[in-house]
Parts: structure tokens; sequence; C-alpha cells
């Protein structure tokens, strides 16, 4: 029977490693990759019989990649400090590992958020999923949006709790609502008021009734409809850009004006005291 190692990749929030660290402790053996948190994370995984690995250098390029080569063992299980592995994905990998060497190189297990308090697994959102169990023999880990074509599908779900609340849904959205917003701007692409308008609501239609956001009760409502004010939000945001660089261009024309006026108008009095000197 093969033996697995899981990852997780931590961060600040001790409460949310902890969580992270026990929905995995089945595996044999659990390493936590610690890039430099200030939390105490050590003191929170020793519970859990879990090896704490700090990355000395600064700026690997894959933490998960540079912790597989730590691992004992060469199936490897891999989810983020604000991840939490359902028991179903638990039971799920170790059926897989005890019926021995299993036939695909990789596995995906489908992600879902938990808002508000609810998972938002019903819908097309549902359908989403990512690499998190491979064997470091046959597969290089090259993160968890890029799956193999060959590899399987897992039962259970990996619950994502980055943004579980209203407010840091919305603190979410602001900032991607700015790096997108920037993209919009430099196409020289812009909308006007009812276009943005009618955008965001071609997005809630999208989101809510189109991906089936609907069937996840209010907090499928409250994604959806923070998700189209971001379009909006991002779309005005463009267009603030656009028109803040116009008329930054057009101050520094307007004062390169002055500057050539004045400097006209210097150069003409001056030639006028010269004369009147001459004819006097």
């Amino acid at each position: 029977m093969p033996k697995l190692s899981a990852v997780v990749i931590a961060r600040d929030d001790a409460h949310l490693v902890r969580s992270a660290v026990s929905s995995v402790s089945f595996a044999d053996e659990v390493l936590v990759v610690d890039s430099g948190t200030t939390g105490e994370v050590e003191r929170v995984c020793a519970p859990f019989g879990a090896r704490v690995l700090k990355i000395a250098v600064p700026g690997v390029e894959s933490p998960v990649r540079w912790a597989t080569a730590q691992a004992m063992h060469d199936w490897i299980l891999c989810i983020g400090t604000n991840e939490v592995a359902t028991p179903e994905l638990g039971a799920a990998v170790r059926e897989l590992l005890a019926s021995g060497e299993p036939n695909c190189p990789a596995y995906r297990a489908r992600d879902v958020n938990v808002f508000m308090g609810r998972p938002l697994s019903r819908g097309l959102i549902f359908r989403r999923s990512s690499l998190r169990l491979f064997d470091r023999r046959r597969f290089e880990w090259s993160g968890p949006g890029a799956p193999p074509g060959d590899a399987g599908l897992l039962p259970g779900m990996v619950l994502h709790f980055e943004v579980p609340d209203a407010a840091s849904a919305i603190a979410d959205m602001n900032t991607r609502s700015s790096l997108e917003a920037i993209q919009i701007a430099l196409s020289g692409v812009v909308l006007g008021g009812f276009a943005i308008l009618f955008a965001a609501f071609l997005q809630f239609l999208r989101t809510f009734v189109g991906s089936g956001n609907f069937r996840n009760g209010f907090p499928g409502l409250a994604w959806s409809f923070i998700d189209a004010v971001g379009s909006a939000t991002t779309y005005m945001k463009a267009r603030e850009l656009v028109a803040g660089g116009d008329s930054a261009r057009r101050g520094v024309e307007g004062r390169q004006l002055i500057r050539r006026s004045d400097s006209g108008r210097a150069h003409r009095g001056a030639h006028g005291l010269a004369c009147k000197g001459i004819s006097d």
C-alpha cells in the first residue's frame, strides 16, 4: 500500500493552519511549509505530529515543489492554509491508496468556496476542480490549476475559506477591480454609464442564474451581487484612470503652452526696450 505525505502551505492565521492540518491528519506524514509567517505555526502543528519546514531562502518559486523533495513518501496531497479537505475526500484518498498503486499519476478534487457559513456547492461553480493528489515519480507539480489530461477526479471536496464573509468578499473585489481596471485603461476601451450598468446586470445574470448560484440560497445571492458590483466597479475605475490620464496630459500641455507664451512675452518685452533705446 503506497504511503501518503500531505503538504500544507502555511500563512499567518494560526487558526486556519490548525484547521487545514487537522483535515489531512489521515496522511502518513504531514508537512507544513512555513515561508516566514508571523504566527505560532510550530505550536499549532505540534498536537498533530506535523513536521514544519521553514524556507530559509526567500523567493522559492514553488513551495509545494520544494516541499515535495523533502517528503518521505512519493504520493503527495496538497492544500493551502485557508483550505480544508472534507472527510469524504480523506476517505476517498485512503481507499484509493489502499487498493494498491493507483493507475493515474495525479488526481483532482472539487473546489468549493465557503461563504457566509455555507459551501457554495450547487450550480456550475461546483464543477471547478484542481490538482490535489499526485505521484512525484510520475508527475512534477506546476500548480493546482494545471492537472494533466489523464488526471482522475476524487470524490469529496476542498473547502476554501479565503473570503468567508461579505466584508472580505468586498475587500477582495475592490483589490481585483483595481488590478483589472488598469488593464482595461491601458487598452483605451472605456464604457459609458448605461453600458457599465448593463454590464453589471449581465454579470449578475451569468453568476446568479446562468451558473446556478440561485441554488445556494442567500449566500449565493450575496456572492452574485458582489460579483456584479465588482464588474461595475472595474469599469468605473478604468474610466477614472483614463479620464485622469487625459487630464494629466492636458495639464502638461497647458503648462508647456504657458511656458512658451511667457517666453514669447519676455522676448517681445526685451525686444521692445532694445528698440526704444535705439530710437532714443
